[in-house]
């Protein structure tokens, strides 16, 4: 802002001047001394329009502004630096090589189907194995068997299913995890008379990458009381192979 500086200067005396001759020089007149006025120089501040009351401020609102953008920069400088962590992940891989160990670790499996037209089971499976220890699950639909040291031998299923007519169909599946111990597996009536859900079995026994299916008319035998069973599979020495059993 430019400011304008009114100086008043006061004269108290003219100058005097008389009148020469040009054929005669005669001395000069005594001059009076011009003087100043001592009175001090009076510094009038031009008034701000947007300012009534003619006080100077000083126009700091750019820098202001000014300021605040660059802290507004850096900060965001800095967020846009700021690692932002990830949450933890669970490690899984020691769980999926269990159980893809547990999986891959399968020697032979055996599926079994049957349907109960009344929806109430009437057979009951047996596998006649030595030195084994059962061990449920808290469902009862889940048995795992172990051997004296504690090796899992196998691994044993079941699920049904019962549709609107009230027939149940039950799938059962054992996993064998070693075949170091010889056994038979059958099913047989509960009651002692033929028919009911025993003629429906059908299933399949897979090991070493060979799959062979079965139904009831190729595993069923008649016992020396004349009830019909099923023997399913016997393992002898490793081999898993047809009944082999009584």
């Amino acid at each position: 802002m430019k400011k304008k500086v009114f100086m008043t200067v006061i004269i108290s005396a003219a100058v005097v001047l008389s009148g020469c001759s040009q054929n005669k020089r005669e001395p000069a007149p005594e001059q009076n001394v011009i003087s100043f006025d001592s009175q001090p120089v009076v510094i009038t501040p031009e008034t701000s329009n947007d300012d009534p009351s003619g006080a100077i401020k000083e126009d700091t609102s750019d820098t202001s502004k000014d300021v605040a953008s660059e802290m507004e920069k850096a900060d965001s400088s800095d967020a846009s630096k700021a690692v932002v962590s990830e949450p933890a992940k669970e490690d899984t891989s020691d769980t999926s090589k269990d159980n893809s160990d547990e999986t891959e670790g399968v020697k032979a499996t055996v599926r079994v189907n049957i349907t109960y037209e009344d929806g109430s089971p009437d057979t009951i499976e047996y596998l006649d194995i030595e030195g084994i220890k059962e061990k449920p699950d808290e469902t009862g639909h889940v048995i795992t068997g172990y051997d004296e040291s504690g090796k899992l031998i196998y691994k044993r299923s079941d699920s049904s299913v019962t549709d609107s007519k009230g027939a149940m169909d039950v799938e059962i599946t054992y996993e064998f995890y070693s075949l170091d111990h010889d056994f038979d597996f059958r099913m047989e009536p509960v009651s002692p008379e033929n028919g009911g859900g025993i003629q429906t079995v059908k299933g399949y026994v897979k090991t070493d990458g060979a799959s062979r299916d079965f139904t009831f008319e190729t595993v069923s035998r008649r016992g020396q009381t004349g009830i019909w069973y099923v023997g399913i599979c016997s393992c002898r020495n490793g081999i898993l192979g047809e009944y082999a059993g009584m």
